[in-house]
């Protein structure tokens, strides 16, 4: 008979090695680099299908069969729906991944109330400008880590397409997407495609889809996917302002949709120099370091004693 779950993952929790997290993803490209780190993730959700070996997607039915050690949310607003009850009822330590700035909607005093009552849980931000206007207790800022080993430029691969455009999964971020599409296949006779979600990809099939084209448009902020698409060989354009992509070859930041047409406008067939490229993600995002300092984070939390 299988013991109580809050028993059962306290037990585990002391006597085995291995790291189950349960894990609330993004959907983008960072959930694939983080399953990299040789732990072990449990999705909670109904008709997903994994796109790694070591993360199982599970329904309710199948939850209970397996033992936990953390339990980790993408989001800082989005912690307390997804984490604080589960966290209680598994014995689970939390830990909050955060990759955005502060909603301009979230008042000085809210964000001061969210500080204390979320100050025993540790909080990891991966990029300077964001953990600055967050200003929260308990937390520490590094880079991400791209492996160059699944994300590069493969050899004498056609080029199909110009342009891929990562859409936000919102409804105005669709329709951004589709006005840059029409604007530079009317005006440029550039041939475009729209990237909607590679949560069920393999990170294998994103790189090989990635060398198809030319040049990668980023429109939901994510500077992980900016830098994985410049890994596989494209020029990148950022619909963003965040220090962790200055200076990065091959990557340029837009503040404004206008400002990306003239940057994509103005390219005229970019020379991609892909050593240069990989030699300043292997210097500034090593993808060694990163493992090593998620695996340590998630060891150290799981060791911790459970905060009630």
């Amino acid at each position: 008979m299988r013991l109580n779950s809050m028993t059962s993952n306290i037990l585990h929790q002391m006597l085995y090695s291995e790291i189950n997290v349960v894990y609330y993803p993004t959907f983008g490209l960072f959930d694939h680099i983080l399953y990299l780190t040789d732990n072990n993730f449990f999705v909670f959700a109904e008709n997903l299908k994994s796109c790694s070996e070591n993360c199982r997607c599970l329904n309710a039915s199948f939850v209970d069969l397996y033992n936990y050690d953390i339990a980790c949310a993408n989001s800082i607003l989005s912690y307390k729906k997804q984490c604080v009850q589960l966290s209680q009822s598994f014995n689970l330590n939390p830990i909050i991944f955060e990759h955005n700035l502060p909603d301009a909607t979230l008042k000085k005093e809210d964000r001061f109330i969210l500080n204390e009552d979320l100050k025993s849980v540790k909080k990891v931000f991966f990029d300077a400008t964001v953990n600055k206007a967050w200003g929260f207790n308990n937390s520490v800022l590094y880079d991400y880590g791209i492996p160059l080993d699944k994300l590069f430029s493969i050899p004498n691969v056609e080029k199909v397409k110009n342009i891929l455009i990562s859409g936000s999964d919102q409804s105005n971020g669709q329709v951004l997407a589709n006005q840059l599409k029409q604007h530079f296949e009317s005006n440029s006779e550039l041939k475009c495609d729209i990237l909607t979600s590679v949560s069920q990809a393999n990170i294998e099939d994103i790189n090989k889809l990635f060398n198809q084209y030319e040049i990668f448009i980023d429109l939901n902020n994510r500077p992980i996917d900016c830098l994985c698409a410049a890994a596989s060989g494209l020029y990148v354009v950022g619909l963003s302002n965040l220090k962790n992509l200055n200076n990065v070859p091959n990557i340029s930041q837009a503040n404004t949709v206008q400002d990306i047409t003239n940057i994509v406008t103005n390219l005229n067939n970019q020379n991609i120099n892909i050593e240069q490229t990989h030699k300043y993600i292997d210097e500034h995002f090593n993808f060694s370091k990163f493992k090593n300092i998620i695996s340590s984070i998630f060891k150290n939390i799981k060791r911790e004693a459970k905060v009630l």
